[in-house]
């Protein structure tokens, strides 16, 4: 009896597990390819389905083949039309298929994986279409507490996974939410996450409806960011603009309606830290303020710290602004241009063979109605009397006439080189930036028997420069380092000068006067910031910076009497920890020290920070912070009757330019409800 009951139970096991264990051939496949390669169908099945796909890309041509489209077919099926014609065959065995050459037999050898539990598992997030990766992106275990966010260049580490089978839940600001199942076989090597953009229109697939996120509010006080796929959604006169959609946010502000300019928490502009990938940009707008400096074909993320920033960040009083540039698409070329009423732009991706890309992109103003009447409006130059002398007695009638005709442009271009290996990634990313104005005018007079000619010069011109070569190592699952040279440079010019020459009675006089104003500021920047993830709930983060800046400024009146000439000098030393410590699964902690030598004054600047986050219930959140801020190069606003309120880039000196010096307190409380999130 106990033999034959056994028996039974030994059978049902058998066909119980048979009927569970789905193989590669019979996943059943709802999809549809334009335009692709073979390579690229292959990867897309392997990474939708999670099965192993085993190919030689010399084997296969890299040709764009015949659109294709498959709903609920056999995947062994779909693989014997796609290689229909083709001097190949396949083999499947369990989640894996073969491919290869006709002639050459398969050998298939059935690999098995030990089951883990509460594991580490490390990988990347990237985006399915292009193949960048995805900064800051969120990675969950569905059902629990358990998550983390992908760095910088979207690696991840995931401590205490619960089984190999658990469910992910990946998430990153303007992309559809991906439930993703974990298998034996997928966490035996990094795992590669890929998401699609929310507005993409893909292939007929079920999926669970997700609304389309425009902003991400972050668990720590003050960190918000916004989707630049989404950001196309916002009202704005010239197109995508970063900075106009951040001044819809509480705590952000604009001066005018017109400025692009950050007001955060009652700061100024020049208190703000600009990062793109890495150097620092001094000057954010063209047009008097009308765009933002950064073209959004360029930008990959942009995340803001309104105030109570992490001890990484320092020189600034009121907020940071991390942008992150796009690398390019690494898995076909791809290019577009685009029109407004004010400009005009236009991109280039191309990738570089298995590991490279490179991305070009260019924006241009053009002198429309529309730009026009800004620049009228915002134009500040006045006339005033020629310098014409006194007209004899006894002469009269003559002549006059005086030309202007008045011109002005903006320009931005970006480029970025990158090339990935498995533990390595090297990019060298490029930026400038100008605007050119020109109300300038030439004058001939005729009175009599005297003359004058000559003109006004009305020049105006300000942009950036900027470059860095960054290098990132993923030393192992827990230790991760980036190591970054900067420059960058800001210029600013001003002219508004008259050179006449009046012709009488034989008599030539020459008459020269106005003012001349230049403003130049470089920074060269060296930083290293490593990453060390203790545990899930600790993660050590600590660095290294040294900045050399050297900063020029004239200010001349009537060509001779020079009223201001600086020229300034400085090193600044800075070294920096933080830990992020998770407690109880409702409390995070983050304590840091920032410390920086000055040599100006020759003192050190010590600027501790702290900051919390309790999760009061699962949808009700506290948060807090408190820093001491210090900033060294600052900007001085000149007021003048003649050329208007003009600004330009000095460093402090402890004596009668002073060191900048900011305490933030910050509270907060988070509601999250379904679809909804209030903050305050």
């Amino acid at each position: 009896m106990n033999l034959y009951k056994i028996s039974i139970i030994l059978l049902l096991l058998i066909f119980t597990q048979q009927g569970f264990s789905q193989k590669a051939g019979e996943i059943m496949v709802t999809k549809s390819y334009y335009g692709k390669t073979l390579r690229n169908v292959f990867d897309d099945l392997a990474s939708s389905y999670n099965i192993d796909i085993d190919y030689r890309k010399e084997d296969i041509s890299n040709g764009i083949i015949p659109s294709k489209s498959f709903r609920n077919k056999p995947l062994d099926e779909v693989i014997q039309q796609l290689l229909k014609g083709k001097d190949l065959h396949y083999k499947i065995m369990d989640m894996q298929i073969v491919i290869r050459k006709s002639d050459e037999q398969i050998k298939l050898e059935r690999k098995t994986y030990q089951r883990k539990s509460s594991f580490t598992l490390s990988g990347t997030v990237k985006d399915k279409k292009s193949g960048e990766s995805l900064p800051f992106a969120q990675i969950m275990v569905k059902t629990t507490t358990n998550g983390t966010a992908s760095n910088v260049d979207g690696y991840f580490t995931l401590f205490n996974v619960p089984s190999d089978t658990s469910l992910l839940l990946v998430s990153y600001t303007g992309y559809k939410t991906k439930q993703f199942h974990l298998s034996p076989k997928l966490v035996s090597n990094d795992i590669l996450i890929e998401l699609m953009p929310e507005n993409n229109q893909i292939e007929e697939v079920v999926v669970t409806a997700e609304s389309e996120e425009l902003m991400k509010v972050y668990k720590e006080v003050g960190v918000v960011s916004i989707s630049t796929k989404q950001m196309k959604t916002l009202p704005s006169l010239g197109g995508q603009d970063l900075f106009r959609s951040f001044q819809l946010l509480p705590g952000v502000s604009a001066s005018n309606e017109s400025s692009s300019g950050l007001y955060v928490r009652g700061g100024t502009p020049d208190q703000n830290l600009v990062l793109y990938d890495g150097f620092t940009v001094y000057h954010v707008d063209h047009l008097f303020g009308m765009f933002s400096a950064f073209n959004p074909n360029a930008v990959k993320d942009v995340k803001l710290y309104k105030g109570g920033f992490e001890s990484k960040y320092g020189g600034r009083l009121s907020s940071v602004m991390e942008i992150t540039g796009k690398d390019g698409n690494e898995k076909n070329f791809n290019m577009g241009a685009g029109i407004s009423f004010l400009s005009f732009d236009g991109f280039a991706e191309v990738p570089l063979g298995e590991n490279g890309t490179f991305l070009f992109t260019g924006r241009r103003s053009f002198q429309s109605f529309l730009y026009n009447d800004i620049f009228d409006s915002f134009n500040s130059t006045t006339e005033t009397p020629t310098d014409m002398p006194a007209q004899p007695m006894g002469r009269g009638g003559g002549r006059s006439k005086a030309q202007s005709e008045p011109s002005s442009f903006f320009y931005d271009l970006n480029a970025k080189l990158t090339y990935k290996f498995t533990k390595d990634i090297f990019s060298l990313s490029f930026y400038n930036g100008q605007d050119d104005l020109d109300n300038s005018s030439t004058t001939n007079i005729a009175r009599g028997g005297m003359s004058m000619n000559g003109g006004r010069n009305d020049l105006t011109q300000w942009g950036n420069w900027g470059a860095s070569g960054k290098w990132s190592r993923r030393w192992n699952e827990s230790f991760y380092s980036n190591a970054l040279v900067s420059y960058s440079k800001y210029y600013s010019k001003r002219d508004m000068t008259r050179n006449n020459t009046v012709y009488r009675d034989g008599e030539t006089i020459e008459i020269n006067r106005g003012i001349f104003e230049d403003n130049q500021l470089q920074d060269y920047t060296f930083k290293m910031d490593n990453e060390w993830k203790i545990t899930q709930t600790n993660q050590l983060e600590f660095g290294v910076q040294a900045s050399y800046y050297d900063i020029d400024y004239l200010f001349t009146r009537n060509d001779t009497l020079v009223i201001q000439d600086r020229h300034d000098v400085a090193s600044l030393a800075t070294v920096y920890v933080q830990d992020n410590i998770r407690l109880f699964n409702s409390l995070t902690l983050i304590p840091g020290i920032r410390a920086s030598y000055y040599d100006v004054t020759d003192k050190f600047y010590f600027e501790p920070r702290a900051s919390l986050n309790y999760d009061l219930t699962k949808k009700i959140k506290l948060k807090g912070s408190w820093g001491q801020y210090y900033q060294f190069a600052k900007r001085i606003i000149r007021d003048d009757m003649e050329s208007g309120s003009r600004d330009f880039w000095t460093l402090g000196n402890g004596d009668n330019i002073p060191i900048g010096f900011a305490t933030h307190y910050i509270g907060g409380l988070s509601y999250e409800a379904h679809n909804y999130l209030f903050s305050a």
